[in-house]
């Protein structure tokens, strides 16, 4: 099955639960990928993270609802599974500008665009090279998060912890970190573990025998990596998942369909290049670990 498949199969299924609670673990199932993933690629594909894609959905049925019934906005909440009539509110304003009751009152309609991508502009911009890189040491700090919860349920803090991880990181304590071989490259990466995901914000070291109190160091194993080249336009804290989606979507739905090459289940991590960082420009690779396929990982 073709990865753009596989996330059709679990937009449809999502379609017909929406009502009901959606696990990445369910998703998961449809799919050949692990759920570390597939987690990834419906981002890349579809631009938004999963939970994100769940709630605009809900929002757009309820939208419908409002438009369509008479149906009070409590009831409509809870039956697009939302757990309060304040929480559908918030989501409901955030996404529209206006409160469901306004919206209802008013009848306005409004439209929701999906990002779309153009394989030709990609394969311009992201045309990776393939490089071999030998074990290396990180020290940093790290967040396990479940794959149950992470963007799927709106009442956790899973996604707002790692960016609060990252942020305290690299504007403190990455300071802390001795032995540290180029202080111009931050990494950001993860690796998935069953139902969970390991999350990491770290600077590459000359060793693990110096951990500041509080960060963990791991050795990074060799690996052959795909590293696909992001430049942006803006200062790298302005960076997020809607200005990385082109180049994850290109990485996992496109050069690696059509490539020789298969994702094995390793730390992959975007290296931030500090040293060129500006207001107006930044610049970040994307390693992902690969194979030969029908080759056996070492």
């Amino acid at each position: 099955m073709k990865d753009i498949e596989k996330v059709q199969t679990a937009v449809a299924y999502i379609e017909r639960n929406l009502s009901k609670d959606i696990t990445l673990k369910e998703l998961g199932n449809l799919t050949n990928y692990s759920a570390y993933h597939f987690h990834r690629m419906f981002q890349a594909v579809v631009g938004d993270p999963i939970g994100v894609y769940i709630r605009k959905r809900r929002i757009a049925k309820s939208k419908d609802d409002l438009i369509n019934t008479d149906k009070k906005v409590i009831e409509i909440a809870l039956n697009r599974n939302f757990k309060s009539q304040d929480t559908f509110t918030r989501a409901f304003k955030k996404l529209y500008g206006v409160t469901p009751g306004e919206f209802k009152r008013s009848k306005s309609r409004t439209e929701m665009d999906m990002p779309t991508l153009s394989d030709s502009e990609a394969e311009k911009l992201f045309q990776p090279r393939i490089v071999y890189k030998e074990e290396f040491a990180v020290v940093g700090i790290q967040t396990l998060v479940s794959f149950n919860d992470i963007d799927l349920s709106f009442q956790n803090s899973s996604a707002g912890r790692i960016q609060k991880m990252q942020n305290d990181f690299f504007s403190k304590q990455i300071f802390d970190i001795p032995h540290r071989i180029n202080p111009q490259l931050f990494i950001t990466g993860g690796i998935g573990c069953g139902d969970y995901g390991l999350t990491m914000a770290c600077a590459e070291v000359e060793n693990i025998d110096q951990i500041p109190p509080g960060m963990v160091g791991r050795m990074i194993p060799s690996n052959t990596y795909a590293v696909f080249t992001f430049k942006g336009n803006t200062s790298p804290e302005k960076i997020g998942p809607p200005e990385l989606a082109p180049m994850y979507s290109y990485a996992y739905d496109v050069w690696l369909k059509d490539s020789d090459y298969q994702v094995i289940d390793s730390f992959s991590f975007e290296l931030w290049d500090m040293s060129s960082a500006s207001e107006k420009y930044c610049k970040a690779e994307l390693y992902i670990p690969i194979k030969l396929r029908g080759e056996t990982a070492l």
